[in-house]
């Protein structure tokens, strides 16, 4: 029987503009050139229709739809109707739904992770974390294998959540096969162009998704921290520019905030354009879980990046050479000092990168070991 996998997403991933999204739009991708796909997620999503998998957009928006049977029962109508070998869920939050949906039907159950959620929202302060935490253990536990986008991930469900070491592999975020490397010096031109930076600023980024707690800290430690330490010990004028999503009223006053080096551009469309056209990537996060993104897209446009130790977490240091510098959380003067450093270096990012990030590889793993083997 050939075979045909339906891969759960409950939230919008169509069109695949941020990180999380593309990352997961890059594996649906990988997988569908080995096997035919299936996605099921929520109404919100808008598919071009050209997209190598079916995209079945029937899922309601919002949280409750983890608690509605009717989901659950549309998930086994979808294994049904066509003829589905493997179920694999976006996160672990459908695993009650897709018990009962498989109850009959005895399929393998994938769960791809993209974090520990309870660990996530625990550093988020949120009270709840510790009743997360127990279905996030019984979701792995139950499940046939699990992908987890580090090693310390991995190591965290076998040691906390007592998962066998034997259902789980590691799954990190990849680039794209259509991924494009854009030439440094004409992007820097664009760019400047197109914000009027003068051309003998150096170019500092930082990019991420600002309605979202972890990034929204971190643009204000930039401000608050970042800038004025620059300011006085940088020896190039420099513009920073800060982009990326920020629509949530709670996050509005990001907006407000001002500093004579500093540039918030909103929503960018051409995000690998602006990250080619940075001087150094700088990653001032110290909160929050899984891979940043960010960084592996950073290091794709051979742009040196400078991290605290919580944002370069599960990225693999041995393949990044002197492109990936990480210091201490929290310590300000160590990051600018790095910073200043990178402002002269123009170095390559290892092809060793390119090689380890690529989801051909991973997919062709997860096919031997669980899918095919």
């Amino acid at each position: 029987m050939p075979v045909k996998i339906l891969d759960i997403v409950w939230y919008k991933i169509l069109p695949a503009r941020f990180g999380g999204q593309k990352g997961i739009e890059g594996f649906l991708s990988a997988l569908s050139e080995r096997c035919e796909v299936v996605v099921l997620c929520s109404k919100n999503n808008e598919p071009s229709g050209t997209e190598p998998y079916k995209v079945f957009p029937f899922l309601p928006t919002g949280k409750l739809q983890f608690i509605n049977a009717a989901n659950w029962r549309l998930i086994r109508k979808v294994c049904v109707e066509e003829k589905i070998t493997h179920i694999c869920m976006e996160h672990p939050y459908y695993s009650w739904g897709v018990r009962y949906a498989n109850r009959t039907l005895k399929l393998p159950v994938l769960i791809h992770s993209h974090n520990i959620e309870a660990e996530r929202f625990k550093s988020l302060g949120k009270p709840w974390w510790k009743r997360l935490w127990k279905y996030e253990g019984y979701a792995h536990r139950k499940a046939d294998f699990n992908l987890f986008k580090t090693n310390a991930d991995w190591v965290y469900a076998v040691d906390q959540f007592h998962v066998s070491t034997e259902k789980c592999m590691v799954m990190p975020y990849c680039l794209s096969p259509k991924h494009q490397v854009y030439d440094k010096p004409s992007s820097a031109d664009n760019i400047r162009n197109r914000y009027q930076i003068p051309a003998d600023d150096k170019l500092l980024l930082f990019c991420g998704t600002l309605d979202y707690k972890p990034n929204a800290t971190a643009v204000e430690k930039i401000y608050s921290h970042i800038a004025p330490l620059l300011l006085n010990s940088c020896p190039y004028p420099f513009t920073i520019l800060i982009c990326g999503r920020n629509e949530m009223t709670a996050f509005s006053y990001l907006k407000q905030l001002q500093h004579p080096n500093i540039r918030q551009i909103g929503f960018v469309e051409n995000i690998d354009e602006i990250t080619a056209a940075a001087d150094v990537f700088i990653n001032p996060v110290t909160e929050g879980g899984g891979i940043q993104t960010k960084i592996i897209d950073a290091l794709a446009q051979h742009t040196t990046v400078v991290s605290f130790a919580c944002g370069a977490d599960g990225i693999d240091s041995q393949v990044t050479g002197n492109q990936l510098q990480v210091c201490s959380d929290g310590d300000y003067n160590q990051m600018v000092q790095l910073i200043n450093t990178a402002m002269n270096q123009h170095l390559l990012t290892p092809v060793g990168f390119f090689e380890t990030y690529s989801w051909a590889f991973y997919v062709q793993q997860l096919m031997e070991k669980v899918i095919v083997g």
